[in-house]
């Protein structure tokens, strides 16, 4: 990528990092980066568990350990069919969980109709009615890593464009170990190096990311190419959120209308049920 550095006002950067997610505040689309759960790939080679790596590639390349330097973040929920494996409904991006930007839904509903958290910990029954959806922490950002295909092969891969997709154990330490200890800088301002911890919960075994290797002393540049890539990034958002807002509005416009109908079929109800009173004497 290129080294020269962008030319760009600090309101341009303000206005940037507000759509993006990118300043403390109160889909994928492209390239995941994964850690991998398999014993082998789709070649039956063998690949070791634990290991990053990014999806969507001609070669599959694994390491231990990555180089991550995050662009944008924003929330996004989910409800997924584990049995048809496919995704029922899913909610507009948004930069901040509690905030004026609404998740709404391509069902019609917020956030997939998933009650608040502290509702769903106070009642396990409605917990488990809803544990089909769930909340994602989407970071898109740049990684760099030195690693090896199924093969043995070294490969190095630079500055290649992805997003990490957070979800349970996984959701919160990008919070606690990066993102709010960067006071006023922006999300991009830092690169990070990414690792795995192997974790155990009864007989299932998960790998949960830290974020807990950044040099703080040293601030990366917003190169032309950074600039594009992070600007790439949001259109390609927008463009999700136009579509998923299209599909809410269209759901609302359904159910008002199924509402009247059901209204105007109760209301001839009973306006037979009086005229037939009024036929029946005494």
């Amino acid at each position: 990528m290129s080294t020269e550095v962008a030319v760009i006002s600090q309101e341009e950067l303000d206005l940037l990092a507000g759509l993006t997610g990118a300043k403390q505040t109160q889909g994928s689309f492209i390239p995941q980066l994964k850690v991998n759960y398999d014993d082998e790939d789709s070649d039956g080679k063998e690949i070791k568990k634990g290991l990053f790596f990014v999806t969507n590639q001609d070669k599959l390349v694994y390491a231990k350990t990555v180089n991550f330097r995050p662009l944008t973040q924003h929330f996004q929920w989910t409800q997924y069919d584990d049995v048809a494996k496919k995704t029922l409904n899913r909610t507009r991006f948004v930069t901040t969980l509690m905030g004026t930007d609404e998740p709404r839904d391509e069902l019609g509903t917020i956030k997939c109709g998933k009650p608040a958290s502290k509702d769903l910990k106070a009642n396990p029954a409605l917990a488990k009615k809803y544990e089909d959806i769930t909340c994602y922490r989407t970071i898109h950002g740049l990684v760099s890593y030195s690693g090896e295909d199924a093969e043995g092969n070294k490969v190095e891969v630079i500055d290649l464009p992805c997003a990490l997709r957070l979800k349970g154990a996984n959701f919160a330490p990008f919070e606690e170990e990066y993102f709010s200890k960067i006071g006023k800088s922006y999300i991009w301002d830092y690169s990070i190096n990414l690792r795995t911890t192997k974790e155990k919960n009864g007989a299932s075994t998960y790998y949960v990311v830290h974020f807990d290797d950044v040099d703080f002393t040293k601030r990366e540049k917003v190169t032309v190419d950074v600039y594009n890539t992070i600007k790439g990034f949001q259109e390609r958002i927008e463009e999700t959120n136009k579509a998923i807002d299209q599909k809410y509005y269209e759901s609302l416009h359904s159910l008002k209308e199924s509402s009247s109908a059901i209204q105007s079929l109760k209301n001839v109800g009973l306006d037979l049920h009086n005229e037939m009173d009024e036929d029946i004497p005494f």
